[in-house]
C-alpha cells in the first residue's frame, strides 16, 4: 500500500500582491493542520491569541499550525517538515514576491510530498502597471506562467478599467482557472495527479487529461528543449523531472512558453497535461 503524501501549495505573486494577508486569513480560519513556510516572521501578522510558542525558526499555533522560517534552504526547511513528529495536513510555502514560483515549486517533489497546485495573486490595481515597467515587468509575467490557478486581490479597490486589464493580462496566459472571487486554499482537491484543480465553482473551461510523456532518450538540452517545443497544440501544461548526460533537470511548459533549468531533484519522468 502506497503512503499518502502531503499536499503543497506554493502561493506566490508580485510584491504588494497580498500574499501575507492571504496566509494570515488562512492561519486564521484553518481547519487543517497546516505548515507554512515564510521568509520572514515579521510579515506575517499573526494573532497573538494563535501563538502558543515561539523559538528561533518556528511558531507554534494553538490550532495545530507551525510557521516555519527559512533558515537555511527551502530544501532543508521541507526535510524538516518531514521529520516533525506531527505530520501536517498541507504545507503552505510563500514565494517572495520576486522569486520564480516554478524553482520553489520545484520543492514540492522531495520525498513525502506532491505538488497541489501552485496559487499565484494578481494585483488588479497595479497589474498593468507592473506588467509594462521594463525593469520587473518579465519577472512578473514569468510568475503569471508559472501558475495553475490565478487569484486577482484587491478587485473591491480597483477602478473599472484597472480590473478590465488584469483580466486581459490573466486571460493572456491562457490558463483554464482564474479565481474572481473568494477562495479557500483548503478546497483543492489534492488526490488527482500533478496539479489539475478541481471543484472550483467558477473555473470553467475544457476538460483535461494527464498521461506520462513518452519521452525518445536525448542527450542534450537542445534535444530536449525541441521536443518541449514540439509537443501537440492541445498539451497545455508538461512538468518533471528528467535526466540529460548525467544532471538532472527541471522541465516545464505551459502554453508555449518552456523552461529548463538544473537540479539536484531524482528524474520523475514528464506528465503532459492535454486539453481534451
Amino acid at each position: 500500500m502506497t503512503t499518502p503524501t502531503i499536499p503543497v501549495v506554493v502561493v506566490a505573486g508580485y510584491l504588494g500582491a497580498g500574499k501575507t494577508t492571504f496566509i494570515n486569513d488562512l492561519l486564521s480560519t484553518t481547519t487543517n493542520r497546516i505548515a507554512v513556510v515564510v521568509n520572514d516572521f515579521g510579515s506575517i501578522n499573526i494573532d497573538a491569541a494563535l501563538i502558543s510558542s515561539v523559538n528561533s525558526d518556528t511558531i507554534e499555533l494553538t490550532n495545530g499550525c507551525v510557521c516555519c522560517a527559512l533558515g537555511g534552504t527551502l530544501a532543508d526547511t521541507m526535510l524538516e517538515i518531514a521529520d516533525r513528529p506531527q505530520q501536517p495536513d498541507m504545507v503552505v510555502i510563500e514565494a517572495s514576491g520576486v522569486s520564480d514560483p516554478a524553482a520553489v515549486s520545484a520543492n514540492a517533489y522531495i520525498g513525502g510530498f506532491h505538488l497541489a497546485a501552485t496559487l499565484v495573486l494578481v494585483d488588479a490595481v497595479n497589474a498593468q502597471q507592473t506588467l509594462t515597467n521594463k525593469l520587473v515587468g518579465e519577472t512578473f509575467v514569468r510568475q503569471l506562467n508559472a501558475a495553475h490557478l490565478l487569484l486577482i486581490t484587491k478587485d473591491d479597490t480597483a477602478t473599472t478599467e484597472q480590473y478590465a486589464l488584469c483580466i486581459d493580462i490573466c486571460e493572456s496566459t491562457s490558463l483554464p482557472y482564474m479565481l474572481r472571487s473568494q477562495f479557500s486554499i483548503e478546497s483543492l482537491n489534492t488526490d488527482v495527479p500533478l496539479d489539475i484543480p478541481v471543484g472550483l465553482s467558477d473555473a470553467v473551461g475544457p476538460s483535461f487529461s494527464s498521461q506520462l510523456l513518452d519521452l525518445m532518450p536525448v542527450t542534450s538540452l537542445q534535444d530536449l528543449r525541441r521536443e518541449m517545443d514540439n509537443l501537440p497544440y492541445s498539451v497545455v501544461r508538461a512538468k518533471g523531472i528528467v535526466c540529460v548526460d548525467s544532471q538532472n533537470y527541471l522541465v516545464q511548459r505551459v502554453g508555449t512558453y518552456v523552461s529548463i533549468t538544473a537540479t539536484l531533484l531524482a528524474p520523475t519522468g514528464i506528465v503532459v497535461i492535454h486539453a481534451d
